[in-house]
């Protein structure tokens, strides 16, 4: 038996994850792990291209993690469910919700400064990036005043 791609998966809190596979008929596996102790249950769930009711559809179905023919499957995800992974993992969530958060924001700067360049014209340029946050939010305080 050739095991699955298995994805880590863990929550904001680092306590609890979900290590996801897809087992050989497409379908949609997953097991929590709790403080770092690996559930007796893992759930399954149709592929996500078979529609809710459809042929081939059915409701989340549920089976035993200790069965001896999961063994290695177990194994493998303990492996991959330890402490310092789900910490790597964590880091490296939030450093990509800071990287898109920046760019968001260099985003939003680019367009208010078109916008003022756009009423002022060349006299724009003048102004700092923080000046046109700083001006974007008396604006709008003013606005909702």
């Amino acid at each position: 038996m050739t095991l699955p791609i298995l994805t880590l998966k863990p929550e904001f809190s680092g306590h609890y994850c979900t290590v996801n596979w897809m087992n050989s008929d497409g379908h949609r596996c997953h097991v929590w792990v709790k403080n770092g102790v690996l559930e007796d249950r893992f759930y399954i769930n149709p592929p996500i291209s078979v529609a809710y009711r459809a042929p081939g559809y059915f409701d989340t179905r549920k089976g035993d993690m200790t069965a001896k023919r999961h063994a290695k499957l177990r194994e493998a995800i303990r492996k991959l469910a330890r402490p310092e992974n789900i910490a790597e993992v964590l880091e490296l969530q939030a450093k990509q919700r800071e990287e898109a958060a920046a760019a968001a924001a260099a985003t939003h700067v680019k367009k208010l400064r078109a916008a003022v360049e756009g009423v002022l014209g060349t006299a724009a340029r003048l102004f700092s990036d923080d000046t046109l946050l700083r001006l974007e939010k008396e604006i709008y305080l003013a606005r909702t005043a």
